[in-house]
């Protein structure tokens, strides 16, 4: 008669962490489908004339001076959100979170000024 096993081996365990290790790295892949990726930008570039640059964890996005629309206060978001005219793939805002700290009113104004400059 044969004994009942009670626990599993360790190669097993060792694969399952594997396996959930590579299913959460391919989950957060998917986590950021086109531009989503810059929603919450941990660095924008402002070119006045030209236009912005996102910066994300996995890539960099650029959008015409053109397709940005207006700012606005977000409670829900955290921060300031920027629309888009015209979305970029899955992006159609950005958001100007807090944690940017005292960069966040100059980056702000200069959005601003870029998007005035447009319009004249």
């Amino acid at each position: 008669m044969e004994l009942l096993r009670l626990h599993s081996d360790p190669s097993l365990t060792t694969r399952e962490l594997w396996i959930l290790g590579i299913s959460i790295f391919l989950g957060l892949l998917a986590w950021f489908p086109g531009n989503l990726g810059v929603f919450y930008p941990y660095a924008v570039e402002v070119d006045t004339n030209i236009g912005l640059t996102l910066h994300g964890p996995f890539k960099k996005v650029f959008i015409p001076i053109a397709h940005v629309g207006w700012i606005e206060d977000s409670f829900f978001w955290q921060g300031k959100a920027v629309e888009l005219k015209k979305p970029h793939a899955a992006l159609a805002m950005f958001v100007i979170p807090w944690y940017f700290g005292s960069q966040r009113k100059e980056l702000l104004r200069a959005i601003e000024s870029a998007i005035e400059q447009r319009e004249t």
